[in-house]
């Protein structure tokens, strides 16, 4: 009875030797899974804060991009208020010209109808002085007998009547030709006048080029700010789309790092550290603690892999707010 239990106690001792070895070995080989993801996710997480951080200077230009418009649209809004009080200005000159001119042309009109109307008047009073002067001409040409009492009488009394007429028709010379004259200098204001609407007229016309060329230049400034702005807003929407997505993988890398922290917590509770060729400078906390309980199983196992883990560089993960 007693070999058989000493053969027994040998076979589970056995037994245990050899199950132990498989165990450490499995132990070994997963802290060196939990270091090596704890690497790749150094390798994510960098890239993650070099994509916020590209991120974050973008939002510095698109807030800059934002003001720059935005003076722009302050700009232009203060331009277009100037101009459409130009425009006001403008419209009030060109409605004072178009009076001037309709006045113009009716002072124009009523020269023409007097001017029409004295014509008569004119052309008769040049036919009764080329009248006088025939029958001044003739009375003069003929000598009355002298001893013809009546003759002498008749030819007397028709030089007075013709004398008469000369008079008359000297007066109404003299006020035919101020009547010309009147007419003339009539003219004379109104084709001064017409000169000087044609001048307004024409720099009015320029005035008005201006004004329009430069409504069609604002009104493309306008255009090009709008497209501007849409471009800003869709730029921006679309940051905020790549924040939000980048923040979310930036909260997941995290909580993968919480998780696989958890996962070798249980390897955090070996009293002792043991110097050996392992770097554990890049390691912190629970995960160095894990190395070092691993060391210690490596030690007591005496049989396992005991290929030294490479060193990783140190890192810092910076969760996302």
């Amino acid at each position: 009875m007693m070999k058989k239990l000493f053969f027994l106690a040998i076979l589970m001792l056995v037994l245990i030797g050899t199950g132990l070895k498989p165990a450490l070995s499995e132990t070994k080989a997963d802290i060196k899974e939990q270091i090596n993801a704890l690497d790749s996710l150094k390798t994510d997480i960098a890239k993650e804060q070099k994509i916020q951080r590209d991120l974050a200077t973008n939002k510095d230009l698109l807030i800059k991009l934002d003001a720059t418009i935005k003076e722009e649209e302050s700009n232009l809004a203060n331009s277009l208020s100037e101009l459409n009080a130009e425009c006001d200005e403008f419209a009030s000159e060109a409605e004072v010209f178009n009076n001037a001119v309709t006045k113009h042309k009716a002072e124009d009109a009523d020269l023409v109808n007097k001017v029409l109307s004295a014509k008569p008047v004119f052309e008769q009073h040049q036919a009764d002085e080329e009248q006088l002067k025939a029958s001044i001409e003739r009375h003069n040409s003929y000598k009355p007998d002298p001893s013809n009492s009546g003759e002498v009488s008749a030819y007397n009394a028709e030089a007075q009547s013709l004398n008469d007429e000369k008079g008359r028709l000297e007066t109404e010379r003299v006020k035919l030709n101020s009547e010309r004259q009147s007419l003339l200098e009539w003219g004379r204001r109104i084709d001064s006048e017409k000169e000087e609407l044609q001048n307004r007229e024409k720099t009015l016309e320029l005035r008005r080029q201006d004004l329009s060329n430069r409504q069609e230049a604002l009104t493309k400034k306008q255009d090009d700010l709008k497209w501007s702005r849409e471009q800003c807003t869709k730029k921006t929407l679309e940051w905020a789309a790549m924040q939000k997505e980048s923040n979310a993988k930036m909260n997941e890398l995290v909580a993968r790092l919480n998780s696989l922290l958890a996962r070798i917590k249980h390897f955090s509770e070996c009293p002792e550290s043991f110097p050996t060729e392992v770097d554990l400078t890049n390691l912190n906390g629970a995960a160095e603690q894990a190395s070092r309980c691993l060391q210690r199983a490596w030690d007591g196992a005496g049989a396992g892999d005991t290929t030294p883990v490479k060193p990783k560089p140190p890192f810092q993960v910076t969760p996302n707010q």
